[in-house]
């Protein structure tokens, strides 16, 4: 692991194969702290960004005091880089602080290697301590492992990993979609059950274990995955033969089967690339057929209940929603945004 890449690396320039982005706080107000954004490209090269929080003022308009906040830009330069050798380079999200809690590891990241495994990652961007007094916390002590430490490595001499998705309430459970079409949902060992406030422990084995391995896919490409965004009830998968899978995960904390409750099959022709789950009832999805489909959980096999006509040409990389934090099942102001194969981002908005 090492940055700057080798110079012959810099010949060419490889695109972004993931990109994540988190709020830095511990409380419960989701507009609370900075932005934290990183970037993945092809070639194993990270990037990470701080926008510190923004503060808020009070304008008048037409008579009324609106809160409102100054734009601040996201700066030019990263304020961390580093190389991954063995990183997939599509493969990357970052843990939020508001499901780990404060840790002495910081913000950290997820990312998938070639070696089958998920390593996870410091960013270098410590997470705030509500607890600390001024005094002590900008201490050594308090400082996160330099960015790009390995903090942990778990699932060596697997498939590829080609997708991850994080469990919305409980702290170090994800799943992850691999290139043989296999789904592992992986967490805490019993030993090592609650997590949250300590982060992984460097050096450290058996942290954690694969809780669940789900083939329903096997033998094509899983991409897309998405947990249910209130409780992570449903795991909702999609691979390349373009089939969606809906699990029950709601009993899965205690090895307890999951089971698959629906299909949807041929629901993209071609790759499902992408998925976002807008609340407990209703999913998005983008695919190599250059469409984007929302659809309904309770009626799976009813066909998707909106076909957005993008006016992309070719695949359809990602897709990724605004959703209303303080109330899921709000309607409400949902935008959805998609990042075509050519180029494009194209915003829609998702209310009905």
């Amino acid at each position: 692991m090492a940055y700057p890449p080798k110079e012959e690396e810099r010949m060419i320039t490889l695109g972004s194969g993931a990109i994540s982005t988190i709020r830095n706080y511990v409380a419960e107000d989701p507009n609370a702290g900075g932005e934290v954004t990183c970037s993945l490209r092809l070639n194993g090269h990270v990037s990470i960004w701080l926008r510190e929080e923004q503060p808020l003022y009070y304008i008048e308009n037409g008579g009324k005091n609106e809160i409102s906040s100054p734009v601040i830009p996201v700066p030019v330069r990263p304020d961390h880089q580093f190389y991954v050798e063995d990183a997939a380079g599509t493969t990357m999200v970052l843990l939020p602080p508001k499901i780990t809690g404060h840790t002495k590891d910081g913000v950290t990241m997820l990312l998938g290697c070639l070696d089958g495994s998920i390593a996870f990652l410091s960013t270098g961007i410590a997470i705030p301590n509500p607890a600390a007094t001024s005094s002590n916390s900008t201490s050594s002590s308090n400082l996160p492992p330099a960015a790009g430490t390995v903090l942990d490595k778990i699932g060596s001499n697997n498939a590829v990993p080609t997708g991850i998705a994080l469990h919305p309430t409980k702290a170090y459970i994800f799943a992850v979609g691999r290139k043989n079409g296999v789904v592992d949902v992986y967490g805490p060992s019993q030993k090592h059950h609650s997590f949250k406030n300590k982060g992984p422990s460097r050096g450290a084995e058996g942290l954690f274990r694969r809780m669940h391995h789900l083939n329903h896919h096997a033998g094509s490409i899983v991409r897309a995955l998405a947990y249910t965004p209130d409780d992570g009830a449903l795991l909702i998968t999609g691979s390349d033969v373009g089939d969606i899978y809906i699990h029950d995960t709601s009993s899965s904390i205690h090895n307890q089967t999951i089971r698959m409750v629906a299909a949807i099959h041929d629901a993209h022709k071609g790759y499902v690339l992408s998925m976002k789950a807008l609340d407990s009832k209703r999913f998005i999805t983008s695919g190599a057929d250059a469409t984007i489909k929302v659809w309904d959980v309770a009626k799976p096999n009813s066909g998707a209940s909106h076909t957005f006509d993008t006016g992309h040409i070719g695949l359809i990389w990602g897709v990724c929603c605004s959703v209303n934090e303080t109330n899921l099942n709000s309607n409400d102001g949902i935008k959805c945004v998609s990042a075509g194969d050519d180029g494009l981002l194209q915003f829609y908005a998702c209310e009905e």
